[in-house]
C-alpha cells in the first residue's frame, strides 16, 4: 500500500480515537455519562488533529470542470471522508446534533464531488437531518431518490461494497423513507444475512425514530414511511422481533 507523508500519523490519530469511542460506549454502558464523555471528547480532538493533517492543500477540481486526481489526493479525499463521518459519530454521543450534522454534511459533499463510491456520510446527513428535525423529508426527498439510485447501481456493479451489510441497511432506510415497500424489504433481507444478530434490530430502531419526528413535526408523508416500516417488520418477523 501506497503512503504519503502524513499517512501514518492520521491513521495513528483514527486508531486512537477508535479506542476513545470503544471505552466512551462501554463506560456509557455503565451509565458512566462523564467519564464516558471525556473518551469521546479526547477522540473528537482526536480526530479534528487529524483534519487539519490532511487539510493542506485543499482538494479542488475547479470551478466547472474536472481533472483526475493524483493517487495521493484519492487517498486523502478517502481519509477525509473517513474521519469527518467518525468525527460525526462522536459529536452526536455529546449530545452536540448541529456540529454531528455539520461534519455528515462537509463528509457527504466530499463523497459526492471525489469518493463516489463511498455513502456513509450521505445516508447519515439525510438520516440524522431527519431524526433532529432539523431536515424537511419533502425537501431531501430529490436527495433521498438520487441517492438510492446510485447505491443501487453500485451495490449490483461492485457486490464487494456491501460486503458488511450496512450498505444495505442504508439502502433499506432509503427505500423506505421513499415509501417503496418491497423494495426496503429485498435490501433488508440481504441486510440481515450479512449482519451480526442485533443489527437488524438497531437498523430499523433508527427508522422508526425518524417516524415518530415526522409524525411530531406534522409531516405529511409520516404515514408512508409507518407503512414502509410496518411493512418490513410484519413481513421480516420475528428477527426484527
Amino acid at each position: 500500500m501506497t503512503t504519503f507523508p502524513w499517512s501514518e500519523e492520521v491513521l495513528r490519530l483514527q486508531r486512537e480515537a477508535t479506542l476513545m469511542r470503544t471505552r466512551g460506549d462501554a463506560l456509557r454502558r455503565l451509565s458512566k455519562y462523564d467519564e464516558s464523555n471525556l473518551q469521546f471528547r479526547a477522540g473528537i480532538a482526536l480526530l479534528e488533529e487529524a483534519l487539519r493533517a490532511l487539510a493542506q492543500p485543499p482538494l479542488s477540481i475547479g470551478p466547472g470542470g474536472s481533472r483526475a486526481l493524483s493517487e495521493e489526493e484519492r487517498a486523502r479525499a478517502r481519509e477525509l471522508v473517513e474521519v469527518h463521518g467518525a468525527r460525526a459519530g462522536l459529536l452526536r454521543r455529546v449530545g452536540d446534533a448541529a456540529s454531528a450534522l455539520e461534519a455528515y454534511s462537509i463528509g457527504a459533499a466530499l463523497e459526492r464531488q471525489f469518493v463516489p463510491e463511498s455513502t456513509y456520510n450521505r445516508t447519515n446527513e439525510i438520516k440524522y437531518g431527519l431524526l433532529t428535525g432539523m431536515a424537511n423529508l419533502t425537501d431531501l426527498s430529490p436527495d433521498i431518490e438520487v441517492l438510492e439510485r446510485e447505491m443501487t447501481r453500485s451495490l449490483n456493479e461492485n457486490p464487494e461494497l456491501g460486503d458488511s451489510g450496512w450498505a444495505w441497511a442504508d439502502l433499506g432506510d432509503l427505500r423506505a423513507l421513499r415509501g417503496d415497500r418491497e423494495g426496503a424489504e429485498r435490501a433488508y433481507r440481504t441486510f440481515i444475512g450479512k449482519a451480526k444478530p442485533t443489527a437488524p434490530r438497531t437498523t430499523l430502531d433508527v427508522l422508526s425514530s425518524i417516524v415518530t419526528v415526522l409524525e411530531q413535526t406534522n409531516n405529511t408523508r409520516a404515514d408512508t414511511v409507518r407503512q414502509s416500516l410496518e411493512f418490513v417488520r410484519d413481513r421480516l418477523s420475528p428477527r426484527f422481533g
